[in-house]
């Protein structure tokens, strides 16, 4: 008689390990390493006996980039909830803090041309830190996003600026408003490492972004704001992704990766 396959597939679990997915805490049992595959499990069970039955194949199959970033995703946007709902108080003094450690750490051109963000969906807030550049006499700006697939734009900012709602429910300053180039841009995330790669929200904006800025060999500085417990291991990248210069939290600020030249100079070699 012949064998009868039955195949079918599940996951394979949650793993008791702190370290799965590099996300720090207990919260990373159920978003973490096991996320990395999936299981398929063939069982075929021969009818001629049953003294020499099949043995059970186990197949790991691995997660792609973007399946990994899309588990690391969920898990890191929940983090970033709880981190800001459990310092409330907190907030503010972070705040403070990062544009402490970002006026002793990293030294900028007087005429650099600054690119923020209006923090939304539980975001570092970049604001204190925003209103010291523009104290400074940096001109100072904020995103909007123009089309899919396309680089942002980038509207001058002052801080009695009337912000009007846009896409995807963040603020930006009116169409009228001046479009300028920035070349220091501040950028929020979701989770980072010391290699300088962040994940953001998947749509790719500030990647592209900055990848056209450099295509134009212009040295941008980009700096990652976030809570030091957005940190982890390894964020899973591709080659598009963009790395940061710096990242800045309450806690200090980590240089990632290093200028080839002064800021909003041209690359010559």
């Amino acid at each position: 008689m012949s064998a009868r396959c039955v195949r079918f597939r599940r996951s394979l679990g949650p793993i008791d390990s702190s370290r799965e997915l590099s996300l720090p805490g207990p919260w990373s049992r159920n978003y973490g390493a096991h996320l990395l595959s999936q299981a398929t499990e063939e069982l075929c069970k021969p009818a001629a006996t049953a003294d020499h039955p099949a043995p059970t194949q186990l197949k790991l199959l691995p997660m792609t980039v973007t399946q990994a970033k899309r588990a690391m995703r969920q898990a890191a946007l929940q983090r970033r909830q709880a981190i800001s709902a459990s310092k409330v108080d907190a907030v503010k003094n972070a705040a403070i803090s990062a544009a402490g450690h970002f006026q002793t750490a990293i030294d900028i051109s007087p005429t650099a041309v600054l690119a923020g963000y209006w923090p939304m969906r539980n975001e570092f807030d970049v604001r204190p830190l925003l209103r010291i550049l523009h104290d400074r006499g940096h001109t100072c700006s904020l995103p909007v996003v123009v089309a899919d697939n396309q680089p942002l734009t980038f509207r001058e900012w002052h801080p009695e600026t009337v912000l009007q709602s846009a896409t995807f429910g963040a603020k930006a300053p009116p169409v009228d408003a001046p479009v300028v180039t920035p070349n220091v841009l501040l950028v929020p995330l979701l989770a980072f490492d010391d290699h300088g790669y962040r994940l953001g929200y998947g749509g790719g904006f500030f990647d592209r972004t900055l990848d056209y800025l450099r295509r134009f060999r212009m040295e941008v500085l980009a700096i990652g704001i976030a809570y030091a417990e957005q940190h982890v291991d390894a964020v899973p990248h591709q080659p598009y992704d963009q790395r940061l210069n710096w990242v800045v939290t309450e806690k200090g600020a980590q240089q990632t990766m290093r200028m080839t030249a002064n800021v909003g100079e041209r690359v010559t070699s």
